[in-house]
């Protein structure tokens, strides 16, 4: 019945980075808890946006892709060690949404003040279509653990159930890429990812009206 559409090309990768992750998990978890790794990702994510908005373009970009291994360590060292909470999940997941939201708005900072009316738009859309999606993804994250088809009942790795979407954490690291290395482009780049949200939005309300309305 709650059966989802599956993302194939973040699953794949998300088997992936599981595996190559291990090994480093079993050395990072005899120093640090997964929150603590947690937490240094998020520092260094929020270094990248400090960076970016000075124009320190490379660092920017190399404290980004830090953010991210340290973002898939987390979960993997919990796993490993066995110390999985909920409490480590939700922080989390707050620190991965405030990153999202703080790096396009320094990249376009950096630019000041030569920003086009086009580009604040942009950029304006695209943080109002991650609000919607945040709400969209964890009501319906709610509504499944309720009814007892959450991320346990699946066997998922995630805290709670991460309803399945066109964009999840692959496609955003792949867009984040492209803003950091074609910031020319950076107007037309968050209207395009912005476009691609407002899709997501609107294929899991399509699916969670197929599959809870009563």
């Amino acid at each position: 019945k709650y059966k989802q559409i599956t993302n194939m090309l973040d699953l794949s990768l998300r088997n992936l980075k599981e595996k190559v992750f291990i090994p480093i998990a079993k050395l990072f978890g005899k120093y640090f808890s997964p929150t603590q790794l947690t937490l240094i990702g998020f520092i260094i994510g929020l270094l990248s946006g400090i960076c970016l908005i000075y124009q320190n373009y490379f660092y920017g970009q190399l404290f980004w892709w830090l953010n991210r291994i340290f973002d898939g360590l987390d979960g993997v060292v919990a796993r490993v060690y066995n110390k999985k909470t909920d409490i480590g999940g939700y922080i989390d997941i707050v620190c991965d949404f405030i990153i999202y939201a703080f790096l396009p708005i320094c990249l376009l900072q950096s630019f000041f003040p030569n920003i086009s009316h086009f580009e604040y738009i942009s950029l304006s859309f695209l943080e109002a279509t991650y609000f919607v999606n945040c709400i969209a993804q964890m009501y319906l994250a709610a509504i499944l653990e309720k009814r007892s088809a959450g991320a346990q009942n699946k066997g998922e790795l995630t805290t709670i159930t991460m309803p399945n979407g066109l964009i999840e954490g692959t496609e955003t690291m792949i867009f984040y890429g492209l803003f950091l290395n074609f910031p020319s482009y950076i107007g037309y780049l968050y209207l395009i990812f912005g476009l691609l949200v407002c899709c997501t939005i609107l294929q899991r309300l399509l699916w969670a009206c197929k599959a809870i309305n009563n």
